[in-house]
């Protein structure tokens, strides 16, 4: 059992703070075997440690000012996934989070998606991530976001958000230790030609410097 004490330094300004309690073993732990492969070993000194967050409060809680602001989305392309990142700002005195709506309208069809936003520090930000599957890529749309929090606030934001164009091309592991730029849907029928075109030309000067020896 651990017991500490927390003093707000004098003309601290109102609001809400968050600090963090660790506590470790004053003993310095042995090592142990962590993995081994034939006749070799591998060992690690592992330190077991716990943190506690301590939310302090300075004032009148229901005196403080809680405010969300959405300076603006970005649409985003991860992995085969379409997203919509929401910048969320806290304005506010105290911790904020939500959750609420975000819609998109792509030809003519409403696409409606859940937004989570955990919890934003004062004077703090932080970029929710939400996956859109089936928004067109490549296209700018015209979208809205709501989130509701606090004490029946509700933060919304409307404006248009552009998809990013898929890659035109991706790495592909053409060999031992080699790695080569593919592009999308394969290489080209005229790239084949080409390259095939090359081989034979190599093949045949290699010949008659064969003949010619």
């Amino acid at each position: 059992m651990l017991t500490f004490k927390v003093s707000v330094p004098a003309r601290t300004a109102r609001g809400q703070y968050l600090g963090g309690i660790a506590a470790e073993s004053a003993a310095k732990p042995g090592s142990r075997i962590v993995g081994s492969n034939g006749k070799a070993k591998a060992r690690a000194i592992i330190v077991e440690q716990v943190t506690v967050g301590v939310a302090v409060t300075v004032g009148q809680l229901s005196k403080l000012t809680t405010r969300l602001r959405i300076p603006g989305v970005l649409g985003a392309i991860e992995g085969p996934v379409v997203r919509l990142n929401i910048q969320l700002e806290n304005t506010g005195q105290t911790f904020a989070k939500g959750t609420g709506k975000a819609s998109c309208t792509a030809a003519h069809k409403q696409h409606t998606y859940t937004v989570l936003a955990d919890t934003v520090l004062p004077h703090d930000h932080a970029l929710i991530a939400v996956n859109a599957p089936g928004l067109p890529e490549g296209e700018t749309l015209p979208c809205k976001i709501r989130i509701n929090y606090g004490r029946n606030q509700t933060v919304r934001w409307a404006g248009l958000v552009t998809v990013p164009a898929p890659p035109s091309s991706h790495i592909a592991h053409t060999g031992h230790g080699a790695y080569s730029v593919v592009p999308n849907g394969g290489i080209p029928t005229w790239a084949i030609v080409l390259i095939s075109i090359g081989v034979l030309i190599l093949g045949g000067i290699g010949v008659l410097l064969f003949r010619l020896r």
